[in-house]
């Protein structure tokens, strides 16, 4: 596999055990693209959970200092 998708793997919080895993996928060729994609598939499951986690958070902060705004 390109560099460029694993380094994007890495930066998607994939764990080194599953990227190994997808390079010997991609190595057996064709017949593993399914299960190659549902590994991408997963990993959006995960980043998406992540930032709707970190927008409830940044919410949680904008609040905050709103609050501390109006007191001053």
């Amino acid at each position: 596999p390109e560099l460029q998708v694993i380094r994007c793997m890495k930066q998607a919080g994939m764990s080194i055990k599953d990227i190994r895993q997808y390079i010997e996928l991609s190595m057996q060729g064709d017949d593993t693209i399914d299960t190659r994609l549902e590994m991408f598939r997963h990993q959006r499951e995960v980043l998406t959970q992540q930032i709707q986690q970190l927008q409830h958070t940044l919410e949680t902060v904008e609040d905050g200092i709103d609050k501390v705004d109006i007191e001053f």
